[in-house]
């Protein structure tokens, strides 16, 4: 073509083109096209059916622009040469043009549906053709449409062999291309997944926190969880699960919750590990101290509901993953800060008292159970009018009054930490008097050295006898060594309950709760205590108590009729101590801890020996336990004078013994005879002898005589002898006295016993029981029974032999009778205990 287009134009610049323009010419040479395939077939430069602009289109762009200055060169030179170098490389173009494959151009249109470019048979056999339909192409409507409009086109080209082959291989491309897509995607997803799991891994490494804005001040923060927990304040914490072509929203809170402290029990803890939460709820954020397993063990979890955290039943099982999720992820990076905790508001340690609420880093594990007690025993320094100064001047205006009862009560009160400190037992002070008396003023301020005295909301220090064992046990091992205060114990109106509470006395003064089983069978540790008990009540609770254990460990005293003070009078003393409360307590411990175990020990014990001797010079027994509660008293007022209110104010050592408690009144058997005698004579129709005859007596219980016995007493000079002498004497039938016994908790046998201490009980000579028989007249025949002496009274008047003569005796002057027996018969009847030093 290239040649053709330089004979025309020689012949152009020859003989003129008569000023027909080129773009004419050129047409015209176009349109000619037929006629010269013919002309030049024989010179082999085209082929059959070549298109001169199909050739054109098939030119690079470098070669169409040689083409077009090569045509320029003719228009303005008059001959063409041949052999020059742009005829040349015009030939060569040509050539190149014709036998290159034809790639790159003639599908750039399939994207629109057009094959108008495909024209040959050779671009069938072009890759690019498939790889452009199959692979370039991904609209499969698309792709039918090019592979049967190009079957048409192969049909027309090539024929059936052509077509055959044209879908061999769309067939064999589809394939490849599906393998290779199926390759691409394993590495893609392979790489999504190699790239997802270190995203992972750095997001694990880093952690992932809740996202909490909300939080108080107080709280430690956000903590770590798993990276599939989504925690906010607007919806709480809960994950996302994929179920088939789903996404499933877990709730696991409904709001925020997470991990505040770890506690770290200094007071060496029960074995059960807790932590403190701080949540969410309707009523704001709010911390408490729960369980591990409240966390972690769905039945557990469900009961935090009660506390106002926002769960289900439904939610249980995710919301103890997330807890549990929130325990590993932030412990493994110490995001859960730990603090010392306990569940006793003292502790002694190393012969030291710690209190740990003193410190600002402290959670007190039993807030929850023991609301407003914290509060009542820390000293109110942030309240207005607060000033230890005025109060310790207003105390020690009041030990120098020296009311009935203070100063021994100031002294029980704070000889609680010093029962701890010296190991001793504990043990209840007992202060009562009738109404009006001024128990609850003394009390009041007693109360102030440790605590606040008043209630709020039925919570705070002092307590009332209305409480269970187990309440009671609690409390005790919460306070440790603190004193436990019991006001109104009036409040026990039934003598049931009176009963029921005077058990307790053991409790508190033991220091030791009960042990307990788990589901397991594992025990689990009981609480322990070394403390003092401060009552207040109305009456005795030693006439009350029918154990002796519980007498004995009883110091009671009594109170005036009438407070001294009026109502004016006791408003203006109290005012300091309305103000002001807990420091005396804990200043007084300091000065305990500063003087240590050793030398406490040994003032309590110089104080027993002084007690001991001064009872020898008076005569006087007391119980072991009476004398070590007295020193105890003893030296708490002597420290306390010396190391708290720096005062000349203290107790004598006669003060303190005369309300000690005699043998015979703490000794159960020393009280049941008592109340053998008491009953006998309050109720003479049920005795011979008395006032029972065989027309009136109903129930009988035995022989009331008098006779002259040998018994064995000691003389001047320490020496036993027997004497003979006139006793009365009591045959009691053995079923009825059991009876008796068992309505007052005593035993049958123990009494015995006690009377054969005291040379009471009259039995045969030689023979192994203490049962012997006596006639009854009202029987009519003899009758075993258990026969004892009763008190002798030497001032029996002439009426009352009279009445006795006549079987009959007034129950009032009878009753009268046994109260002088009892205060004469004390001393006779007590028994020498040797004083142990306390250790």
């Amino acid at each position: 073509m290239q040649l053709l287009i330089f004979q025309h134009t020689a012949y152009v610049r020859k003989n003129g083109c008569g000023g027909m323009p080129f773009f004419l010419i050129f047409s015209r040479l176009y349109y000619k096209t037929a006629i010269m395939r013919i002309t030049y077939r024989r010179n082999r430069i085209m082929m059959k059916d070549t298109d001169m602009m199909q050739m054109f289109q098939s030119m690079t762009p470098e070669q169409m622009q040689t083409m077009m200055a090569m045509m320029a060169n003719v228009m303005n030179k008059k001959d063409v040469d041949p052999d020059s170098p742009e005829y040349t490389a015009a030939r060569n173009a040509a050539i190149e043009a014709k036998t290159r494959p034809d790639t790159g151009t003639y599908y750039e249109f399939f994207n629109e549906g057009k094959i108008d470019n495909v024209t040959k048979q050779e671009q069938f056999y072009d890759d690019a053709l498939y790889t452009t339909i199959f692979g370039t192409i991904t609209n499969e409507i698309l792709q039918n449409q090019l592979q049967n409009q190009l079957e048409q086109r192969a049909k027309n080209i090539g024929g059936t062999s052509l077509v055959q082959m044209f879908r061999k291989n769309c067939t064999a491309k589809k394939k490849q291309i599906k393998k290779e897509n199926e390759i691409k995607a394993a590495a893609d997803a392979q790489a999504m997944r190699d790239r997802e799991a270190a995203e992972l891994e750095e997001k694990r490494r880093i952690g992932h926190k809740t996202e909490f804005k909300n939080m108080p001040e107080w709280c430690t923060g956000n903590k770590y969880i798993g990276e599939d927990w989504i925690c906010n304040d607007e919806e709480g914490i809960y994950r996302l699960e994929e179920c088939g072509k789903t996404v499933k929203k877990i709730e696991a809170c409904g709001r925020a919750i997470t991990i505040n402290y770890l506690l770290d029990p200094i007071d060496g803890g029960d074995g059960i590990d807790r932590v403190e939460i701080a949540y969410d709820s309707e009523r704001g954020w709010q911390h408490r101290v729960v369980t591990r397993d409240m966390l972690v063990n769905q039945a557990e979890a469900i009961k935090l509901a009660k506390f106002s955290v926002d769960i289900t039943s439904d939610m249980a099982r995710p919301f103890t993953n997330c807890m549990a999720s929130m325990l590993r992820e932030s412990s493994k990076r110490n995001a859960i800060p730990s603090i010392p905790s306990s569940r006793k508001l003292a502790i002694m340690k190393d012969k030291e008292i710690i209190l740990p609420f003193m410190s600002k880093d402290f959670v007190f594990e039993r807030e929850a159970d023991f609301p407003g007690l914290l509060a009542a025993v820390t000293p109110n320094e942030t309240d207005a009018g607060y000033s230890e100064t005025e109060y310790m001047n207003a105390y020690r205006a009041m030990r120098k009054r020296n009311l009935p009862g203070f100063n021994l009560m100031t002294a029980a009160i704070l000889s609680s930490p010093v029962v701890c400190m010296t190991n001793a037992n504990g043990f209840v002070f007992n202060m009562y008097g009738p109404t009006g008396c001024g128990k609850s003023f003394i009390l009041s301020i007693g109360t102030t050295l440790f605590g606040d005295y008043h209630h709020e909301n039925g919570s705070g220090y002092v307590k009332t006898p209305l409480m269970t064992n187990t309440a009671a046990e609690t409390m005790c091992d919460t306070l440790h060594c603190y004193p436990l205060i019991i006001d109104d114990y009036n409040l026990l109106t039934e003598q049931k309950d009176r009963d029921k509470f005077n058990k307790n006395i053991m409790l508190f003064s033991n220091g030791l709760g009960k042990e307990r089983a788990t589901k397991t069978l594992a025990l689990v540790k009981p609480g322990f205590w070394k403390l003092a008990t401060f009552i207040a009540a109305e009456q005795s609770i030693r006439e009350a108590a029918r154990q002796g254990g519980v007498s004995n460990r009883l110091f009671e005293i009594t109170l005036d009729d009438r407070c001294p003070l009026s109502k004016e009078k006791i408003d203006e003393i109290m005012a300091p101590f309305n103000k002001t409360h807990g420091f005396a307590g804990i200043k007084f411990i300091e000065a305990l801890n500063k003087m240590g175990v050793d030398a406490i020990r040994e003032m309590v014990t110089g104080y027993a020996k002084k007690i001991t001797e001064k009872m020898k010079e008076k005569g006087l027994d007391k119980t072991n336990k009476q004398i070590d509660i007295a020193a105890i008293l003893l030296a708490t007022d002597e420290i306390a004078k010396n190391e708290l209110f720096h005062d000349d104010v203290q107790l004598d050592v006669d003060e303190v013994i005369k309300w000690m408690a005699d043998n015979d009144e703490v000794k159960q058997e020393s009280r049941f005879y008592n109340t053998i005698i008491d009953k006998i004579y309050a109720n003479p129709r049920k005795i011979e002898g008395l006032g029972a005859t065989s027309d009136n007596v109903g129930e009988f219980w035995g022989v009331y005589d008098s006779e002259i016995v040998e018994r064995e007493i000691v003389n001047k000079d320490g020496k036993i002898e027997k004497k003979s002498e006139p006793v009365k004497t009591i045959s009691f039938i053995p079923s009825e006295l059991e009876k008796i016994a068992i309505s007052e908790g005593a035993s049958v046998g123990a009494f015995k016993d006690y009377l054969k201490r005291k040379n009471l009980l009259i039995h045969d000579e030689g023979r192994m029981t203490t049962r012997m028989k006596t006639p009854s007249s009202i029987l009519g025949k003899r009758v075993r029974v258990i026969k004892f002496i009763l008190p002798d009274d030497d001032n029996e008047t002439e009426a009352k032999k009279e009445d006795k003569n006549n079987s009959t005796i007034p129950f009032q002057q009878a009753a009268a009778d046994v109260r002088d027996r009892r205060r004469q018969q004390a001393e006779e009847l007590a028994e020498d205990i040797p004083f142990a030093p306390i250790g």
